[in-house]
């Protein structure tokens, strides 16, 4: 055995625009050379990955993803409630939650350096009531129709993949009446948005609850209230700094427990990926995961 700890490799090899096989031969041979065991899982499907996070999870300490943000949530999956560690391999369009913990947003070879010194620390978890967890943010309105497009778009890569969606999307949105629960206390409002967040940004580094922590037991919640198309066009540089949230018709709350309902038909989405339609029930499950992070 090497000094490194045991490692199951679980690779999405449709990350990173299709170059997933090869970042995973690359991670793996990265790996060795640091001292670690280490075994690649390559997966066929979306479901496949939590099943190979299980698997890897009753065979190794570490579980590394190799993926983006959706990819490492179905990863989480599997390995949540077993005694291995989650760690990331980041490979996706975003990439947040590698952000968030510290690694750095497109090195790959650079995660490897932090999955072989194996320091862990615990995060909280987000639920999705009758479907499965989120590590980062999850959203419904405006955002989740953004999400949509962004992931329709081949052509852009990183951020600009973000903002291409928010112009394609705006078009042709108008706002919609949103009732909130937090913990119980129902707000209804009129606007673009609801964003949970478990961790501060997405869509590659959007900062949209900029105060969001992942190990401290709470969401953060965003609001984004009516305002004219123009005056929310104007919001999309200061997503990236968090300065969205000085305007007045944006509020971000704590709770961990958030219900969201809205008038018309939207798609939950979280981490990247459609959960389902709205309405929907996230709660937090604080310290719920052990992650691999610098």
């Amino acid at each position: 055995m090497g000094a490194g700890p045991s490692v199951g490799l679980v690779v999405n090899p449709s990350s990173g625009r299709g170059k997933g096989r090869t970042l995973g031969a690359g991670a793996t041979e990265r790996l060795r050379s640091l001292g670690c065991d280490v075994e690649a899982f390559e997966s066929r499907s979306a479901p496949h990955l939590a099943e190979l996070g299980a698997e890897a999870a009753a065979r190794h300490e570490v579980v590394a993803a190799l993926g983006g943000d959706g990819t490492i949530a179905l990863v989480a999956q599997g390995v949540i409630g077993t005694s291995a560690a989650l760690a990331i391999v980041p490979a996706g369009t975003g990439n947040d939650l590698a952000a968030n913990l510290g690694y750095k947003r497109k090195d790959a070879m650079a995660a490897c350096a932090v999955i072989a010194a194996g320091r862990r620390r615990r995060i909280d978890v987000g639920r999705i009531e009758g479907h499965r967890l989120f590590l980062c943010v999850a959203g419904g309105g405006f955002d989740s129709e953004t999400n949509r497009e962004a992931n329709a778009i081949k052509y852009l890569r990183g951020p600009a993949v973000y903002v291409a969606a928010v112009l394609r999307t705006l078009r042709r949105f108008s706002p919609a009446e949103f009732t909130v629960t937090l913990d119980g206390v129902q707000k209804r409002f009129r606007g673009f948005f609801v964003a949970v967040g478990n961790a501060a940004s997405y869509g590659g580094g959007m900062k949209i609850t900029p105060d969001a922590r992942l190990d401290d037991g709470a969401f953060d919640v965003c609001l984004v209230g009516e305002m004219s198309k123009q005056a929310l066009l104007g919001q999309l540089p200061r997503l990236f700094t968090g300065g969205h949230v000085r305007h007045p018709a944006v509020e971000v709350l704590r709770a961990a427990t958030v219900t969201i309902e809205a008038d018309r038909t939207f798609s939950l989405y979280a981490d990247g990926e459609e959960i389902g339609p709205l309405p929907a029930t996230l709660t937090i499950d604080p310290s719920a995961l052990e992650v691999v992070a610098p």
